[in-house]
């Protein structure tokens, strides 16, 4: 009967291992769907336009780790 167990669990070690492994090597390039995207178009305004108008609001925005959101 022990050795029953023992096989059972080297079996499923190595599929918990092989889906951990499949998992890690997936092709990341595409991303997660739950992040921000940058969308261009003809409204959007960059933080150097802001900057021209408004200087002392863009320095503590850049200072800020807010800048480093998305």
């Amino acid at each position: 009967m022990g050795g029953w167990v023992a096989l059972i669990a080297i079996v499923w070690g190595g599929v918990v291992t092989a889906v951990g492994v499949a998992h890690l090597m997936q092709d990341d390039s595409v991303g997660p769907d739950n992040r921000p995207v940058a969308v261009l178009d003809r409204d959007y305004v960059s933080s150097e336009t802001c900057r021209s108008c408004h200087p002392s609001n863009y320095d503590s925005w850049h200072a800020s780790y807010h800048r480093t959101m998305t």
